[in-house]
């Protein structure tokens, strides 16, 4: 048994192949029935966001497992080879202590940001309600989650919150000249527009337009907003030529700004495009129009090196937390093992004392009852010790050196 991750971050895929890999709704509950019908794959828990998709497992080593999905899941999104050695493999501790790392925002282009755990936890919930999660990789999720709130807790790591949405806005604040009294687009209704949203009134802005495909759910936004003023998506264009900037940060497979419709409705206006979603909300295209600055989430790469500098102190002191979450969970899988090693034992002493006390008691022809069934008993209480004495030995052997012994012994028993 094992957990692996199989993962792209936007430490090496760019944004093309990151929205390449993206999940949709749809991908995520046609791959999890595909993988959990897989040879050896137990659970799995995929992790898709902006800037990583990755898909943890966990899994049975002796029946194929990740080699077959990672097969699997290059032939569902046709990745070449060149994107496919893109992706990284972690095994068993590399892997859980990535989760953890990720989780507690340590892996982030914005180092401690807050928004990646709500990720990691909506990740775990929609796993289990596509009940693709056993109780494995959920106790794996649930500690790295507990971990990442200890961090945010008794470390500064959650001061001075930043995001990509907060990044973004600060950044058109400084192309802008500020931004009181300007007008944006904000075209969707994630939890990403909701946070830009609240720093652009932070900002003072002038006046707030959002546009998403239901009416019904943006107006949920005016519960928190209420000055902003709703539009139809179909109407997004029409209001290019009046704002200052447009925000773009939707769950949608395709482009919602078209460099055609684009240039017909803006007129030439100067105005900043922000495109904050994963794959891209507006055609690259538009961004080579003089009258355009745009900037997409790998734009946002050298402010996060920045905010990294400032916090590179506190990173350490929380690494030192995770180290304690991973050896924690590490010696719960552990135990885990042994303790599923111990019933493989039973089973096996089991079927071989009651085989061998049968084939006695048959030979035992005029014993009497009460004879026979002893027997048979402490032939299966002798072997019993036995086995479990060479478990327990095992299990106080070093961590590499028992977990060799009782592969060993797994073998033996098959």
């Amino acid at each position: 048994m094992g957990i692996a991750c199989i993962g792209l971050d936007y430490h090496k895929g760019d944004l093309e192949l990151r929205g390449k890999v993206a999940f949709t709704e749809s991908r995520y509950r046609e791959n999890y029935a595909r993988f959990l019908t897989s040879s050896g794959i137990l659970g799995c828990i995929i992790l898709s966001t902006c800037n990583r998709t990755e898909l943890y497992f966990h899994y049975d080593s002796e029946a194929g497992g990740v080699d077959c999905i990672r097969k699997q899941f290059n032939a569902d999104f046709n990745l070449t080879v060149d994107e496919a050695e893109k992706f990284f493999v972690y095994d068993n501790e590399r892997a859980i202590r990535h989760l953890f790392n990720v989780a507690a925002g340590l892996e982030s282009m914005v180092i401690g940001e807050d928004q990646i755990l709500n990720q990691v936890k909506d990740a775990q919930t929609r796993a289990i309600e596509l009940k693709a999660a056993d109780s494995v990789l959920n106790r794996v999720f649930r500690d790295a989650i507990t971990c990442a709130k200890e961090i945010k807790t008794h470390t500064c790591m959650s001061q001075n919150k930043t995001s990509i949405a907060s990044i973004a806005v600060d950044l058109a604040e400084k192309q802008l000249q500020g931004l009181e009294n300007k007008k944006v687009l904000l075209i969707g209704i994630g939890e990403i527009s909701r946070i830009a949203m609240k720093h652009l009134y932070s900002k003072g802005i002038g006046q707030i337009y959002l546009a998403n495909r239901s009416l019904d759910r943006s107006s949920l936004m005016l519960e928190e907003f209420p000055a902003v003023q709703l539009v139809a998506f179909d109407e997004r264009y029409d209001f290019l030529g009046e704002v200052d900037a447009v925000f773009s940060a939707t769950g949608a497979p395709h482009t919602v700004l078209k460099l055609e419709a684009f240039r017909q409705h803006n007129r030439n206006k100067q105005i900043l495009l922000i495109d904050m979603a994963v794959p891209r909300d507006i055609e690259a295209a538009i961004g080579e129009l003089e009258n355009v600055t745009l900037y997409d989430i790998d734009h946002f790469t050298y402010i996060s090196e920045y905010s990294f500098e400032k916090r590179q102190k506190l990173v350490s002191e929380a690494e030192k937390m995770v180290d304690g979450g991973v050896e924690k969970l590490m010696q719960w899988l552990e135990d885990l093992y042994i303790r599923e090693l111990l019933s493989k034992v039973d089973s096996f002493v089991d079927d071989q004392a009651t085989e061998h006390a049968e084939a006695l008691l048959y030979k035992l022809e005029y014993g009497e009852r009460l004879m026979r069934a002893e027997a048979k008993d402490y032939a299966l209480q002798l072997t019993g010790r036995m086995l479990k004495k060479m478990v327990l030995k095992i299990k106080e052997m070093p961590q590499n050196e028992g977990t060799q012994y009782a592969r060993m012994l797994q073998e033996l028993l098959q």
